[in-house]
This record gives C-alpha cells, sequence and structure tokens, in this order.
C-alpha cells in the first residue's frame, strides 16, 4: 500500500464513548496489514503522541487492549533541561492579556445563550462570586434582557445592538468573545480592539 512504500508512521490517541472497541479494531487492522501503527487511550495525555511521532522523546508502551480497562492512570512526562524558577511569581491581580483572574469579565457578542449558559454554569461551580459575562451584544434587534441562571437563582443580561454601547456601559470587561459569522468576525473584531478595555478577543 501507499503507507507502506512511503513509510509513513500513523499515531492515534483516542479517547471517549468506545473507545476501546476503537482502538482494537484499529490495532488489528493494522496488525493485518502490517502497518505498524501505535494507538494509545485516554492514559496517555492528548499531545504526548506528537513529541513520540517527532522523534523527541522515546514512545511509551501502548495499553493492553485485551480487557476492560478501568479508569485512567496518568503519568507525568518527564522533561529535561527545564530550569528552576529562581524567584516564585506572584498571583495574578488583575487581567493582563494572557491572564484571567476570579475577577475577569467579558462580553458576549451573537446570541449564543447555550455557550452563555455554559459559561454561568461553569463560574457557578467555580465558585465565582459573579457571573464571567456581563453583557451580550445582537445588532438584528433592539436592546434587551435575556433571562439565565445563576446556580438555582434567575438573572438579567443586558443585550445591545451594539459593541460600543456594550463597552462603554460596561467598562469592567475586559474579554470579548466574538461568536460573529464569518462574514462579519473580522469587522467585529476589528471594532473590538479599538476599545481600550478589551484586552483579549475569544
Amino acid at each position: 500500500s501507499d503507507i507502506k512504500e512511503h513509510n509513513i508512521k500513523i499515531w492515534i490517541r483516542r479517547a471517549g464513548p468506545n473507545y476501546v472497541e476503537g482502538l482494537r479494531k484499529v490495532k488489528a487492522a493494522s496488525d493485518k496489514l502490517g502497518l505498524g501503527l501505535k494507538v494509545y487511550g485516554p492514559e496517555t495525555h492528548i499531545t504526548a503522541v506528537i513529541p513520540m511521532a517527532l522523534g523527541l522523546m522515546a514512545p511509551l508502551p501502548e495499553p493492553d487492549l485485551s480487557q476492560a480497562c478501568g479508569p485512567p492512570t496518568r503519568k507525568m512526562i518527564k522533561v529535561t533541561g527545564k530550569k528552576a524558577s529562581s524567584k516564585a511569581q506572584p498571583p495574578p491581580t488583575k487581567h493582563t492579556i494572557v491572564t484571567a483572574t476570579p475577577q475577569t469579565t467579558s462580553i458576549v457578542y451573537g446570541m449564543q445563550n447555550r455557550a452563555v449558559q455554559g459559561m454561568l454554569d461553569f463560574d457557578f461551580m467555580c465558585k465565582r462570586k459573579k457571573p464571567s459575562v456581563e453583557a451580550m451584544v445582537f445588532p438584528f434587534s433592539g436592546n434587551h434582557y435575556v433571562k439565565f441562571y445563576w446556580g438555582t437563582e434567575e438573572i438579567l443580561m443586558p443585550v445591545y445592538t451594539t459593541t460600543k454601547e456594550a463597552v462603554e456601559k460596561h467598562a469592567g470587561a475586559s474579554v470579548f468573545v466574538n461568536f460573529a459569522s464569518f462574514r462579519s468576525v473580522y469587522e467585529t473584531s476589528m471594532e473590538a480592539m479599538t476599545y481600550p478595555s478589551i484586552k483579549t478577543l475569544g
């Protein structure tokens, strides 16, 4: 086959429902065709196959697929040449371009109610004192409010027709989460970057 002819190496890391059965079938096909695939399950970190495939680290032992697997057990990958930090970094106290704190809040562009509710649920589970989303922007309807849940309580989220108004009324929000379509994502992102209070785009 072309895989053998060109000496192509295939590395697979799979998890999720029925991952054991999937890995068994892939491995069986590999053994039958003599392809030499390397397969790993959730016991191996999702990105660990990359340095192994590139030859930057020795391949880890492949999992035993002959019997049912219990909860995955992961081992830390040893890193060589890492310098010990001479001074401990203080915990972040305010939002910067690459750092978020429990006080960081955002403005969401687009009526992505399910995504926003998921963010609020995560915030509540993390015991944040207030939601990480302050407002939403939706240019195709007038200003209004949308109901969300904060734990078991109901809260009202303001929705504005323009990013400008949302930023002006929520100057503390430093993250702009953009769900705009591919037709308008560039323009809306560039506009958000013109406001000094917005430090991170998502």
